[in-house]
């Protein structure tokens, strides 16, 4: 079945249409109490879990919802999530942790959330795709300021780092009060590819600035994935904007290729300096000399994956391997529980069941937003497409991405704008 949208439109009722608003005012304070947990956690000493409360009362809301506008969808993603929440139960029964129960159960609700908000805002896109539009445009720019002020936060000294070094908690990196780096990784990519792209499409002249900031705001986080991702969103976005000559030579991909010679040489006397006043050149070249090239690339999680998978293989059985053993099955056998690796880290929770939910979203996100990008009048493809490519590659060289609390609504809120893409009239020029 097609998750393309219908241009058929039928009214919802004034409630619903308020109830509708009301999941995206919340939408558009999520990582604003993302922030707000995390300076909680660090500065009160306060884990009140309002994070994972905030988006528990978010998908209450949006399954009411999605009642009413589909009751099949409903029951489908219903028993999705029963599917999920087996190893949480099955563990729990055998181990009787209770502090472990929560745990898995976040992050079964973490990996169900992606395409859960998906298949709302797909409904959501037959009944009003205006609504959609205007408010899914206003909860990724609100949380596009949030990410601002949290680094400007962090730049200011205040809240978490990329790297702790030593024992007096000082460190390099920024990640203000959000507290998992990687997980910070993924909504700047997303969201500055976002605001690039609608920058490029509609305040061209905005967009040397605001590509200078990614860069700036790249290297203050200090993480390979912020630094790379950065730079690669500043060339790509405008490369993708091209829609449906994307793979044609044009005077824009000459343009950019020049300036890239260019930029490689300013990185070579300016960026690299930079980087060794940091320490991170001296932590990179530290990793190369221990670990080889596959330790600076993965960070060590080579060696975290095969120890997680050979504790998983040589623990549990079919019943494991088919539905995971959870973070608290696992945590009886290994310290560490996460490769920060996805695909392993979900393969060991939730096992091929869970492997086959990251495929079906990523192959919906993946090929809706190409569908898109093809298209000559696309508004929001061009940027779905570019997200979801360079997130796919970090799902296997950090991790963080499809497990992110912080990532999945708004993940899946990119990609349904694309419906909108979808039911204009289709003008190829292949």
């Amino acid at each position: 079945m097609t998750m393309l949208a219908s241009n058929r439109q039928t009214r919802l009722s004034p409630s619903i249409e308020l109830l509708i608003i009301g999941v995206f005012v919340l939408l558009a304070g999520s990582l604003w109490i993302d922030m707000l947990t995390g300076f909680m956690s660090l500065e009160l000493h306060l884990d009140l879990k309002l994070s994972l409360l905030y988006k528990m009362l978010l998908i209450l809301l949006i399954f009411n919802l999605l009642g009413a506008m589909s009751s099949s969808s409903t029951l489908l993603l219903l028993a999705l999530l029963i599917g999920l929440l087996i190893p949480a139960v099955t563990m729990f029964v055998r181990f009787s942790q209770q502090a472990m129960l929560l745990q898995d159960i976040s992050a079964a609700l973490k990996l169900f959330v992606p395409i859960f908000a998906l298949s709302f805002f797909y409904q959501l896109s037959k009944y009003q795709p205006q609504l959609l539009k205007k408010w899914g445009e206003i909860v990724l720019w609100f949380n596009f300021l949030a990410l601002n002020i949290n680094l400007l936060v962090g730049t200011f000294g205040f809240g978490y780092k990329s790297y702790v070094i030593g024992k007096n908690g000082a460190g390099i990196g920024v990640n203000g009060y959000y507290t998992a780096g990687n997980e910070l990784g993924g909504v700047f990519v997303l969201l500055f590819t976002f605001a690039l792209a609608r920058v490029w499409d509609k305040k061209r002249r905005f967009y040397a600035p605001l590509a200078i900031l990614a860069i700036v705001w790249g290297l203050l986080i200090a993480t390979k994935t912020a630094i790379l991702s950065a730079l690669l969103l500043v060339v790509f976005v405008p490369l993708i904007s091209e829609r449906n000559r994307l793979f044609k030579l044009t005077p824009l991909k000459l343009t950019l290729f020049s300036l890239s010679l260019l930029f490689c040489m300013f990185i070579a006397f300016t960026i690299l300096p930079l980087l060794s006043s940091l320490a991170l050149w001296d932590r990179f070249l530290w990793i190369y000399d221990n670990r080889g090239l596959m330790g600076l690339i993965f960070s060590g999680r080579e060696q975290f994956s095969h120890d997680l998978l050979q504790a998983f293989f040589h623990q549990f059985g079919v019943l494991q391997w088919l539905f995971g053993a959870g973070i608290s099955g696992i945590g009886e056998y290994v310290q560490k529980v996460s490769a920060e690796v996805d695909f392993i880290d979900v393969f060991v929770w939730f096992g091929c069941f869970g492997v086959f939910v990251i495929f079906v979203t990523l192959f919906l996100f993946g090929w809706h937003s190409y569908q898109g990008v093809k298209l000559t009048k696309s508004q929001y493809a061009p940027a779905a497409f570019l997200a979801n490519t360079v997130l796919l590659l970090l799902t296997i060289f950090s991790g963080h991405i499809i497990t992110s609390g912080m990532l999945g609504f708004i993940w899946a809120l990119l990609n349904a704008l694309v419906f909108i893409d979808l039911q204009q009239p289709k003008k190829l020029e292949y």
